[in-house]
């Protein structure tokens, strides 16, 4: 099902304003994995455009030993890592609650909340430049909406009753995404143990 871009912005808009609606037209799509695994390489490609034009060509990730320097490419592959295993993790950790929710649906959340992302992002950076002494108080505002949608998606996704579960489980994937991104930052050669 083709979407215009009013489509988009009328569903971002209530991805805010009326989330579980949202969420509820969002997995009645019902894509494929494939279709959606170009999604989540599409949101990670702009994501690591927009940080590249921020940020003068480059993203750096704080570690112990000083700063990794990232360029644009390694930082979309990081992110399309980084939802994939958020999408395991969301599904694993509603599971674990008895949720019903699948990796592919789970991994439709994960892109579309990054689309959300992107759009928060973008209106941040307008917002603050036009009223820079707000910054904080939109970084703030910014998280907010995120989690609120995010807690919406994910009750829907797995079918709670309440909000409480949802919470729950998305603490239980912040745990399982920890592990697994820490491991996978390891293998990669980031953040090892320094040398005695």
């Amino acid at each position: 099902m083709a979407y215009s871009g009013s489509d988009l912005v009328t569903m971002m808009r209530d991805s805010v304003a009326a989330p579980q609606h949202a969420a509820e037209q969002l997995l009645n799509l019902r894509p494929s994995l494939g279709t959606v695994v170009q999604g989540a390489v599409l949101v990670s490609v702009l994501d690591a455009l927009l940080v590249g034009m921020l940020a003068g060509g480059t993203f750096s990730i704080p570690t112990a030993g000083g700063e990794v320097v990232l360029s644009p490419l390694m930082h979309a592959a990081m992110l399309v890592a980084s939802l994939l295993l958020s999408a395991g993790a969301l599904q694993v950790g509603g599971q674990i609650l008895g949720g019903v929710g699948r990796f592919s649906q789970s991994l439709l959340v994960a892109v579309w909340i990054e689309v959300i992302a992107i759009a928060v992002q973008l209106v941040q950076i307008v917002a603050g430049l036009l009223l820079p002494p707000l910054a904080p108080v939109l970084a703030l505002a910014s998280l907010g909406i995120l989690l609120w949608c995010l807690i919406h998606f994910t009750r829907t996704l797995h079918g709670f009753q309440g909000l409480g579960r949802a919470v729950l489980a998305l603490l239980l994937g912040a745990v399982i995404v920890g592990i697994a991104l820490s491991s996978l930052l390891v293998f990669l050669g980031f953040g090892g143990p320094p040398d005695v």
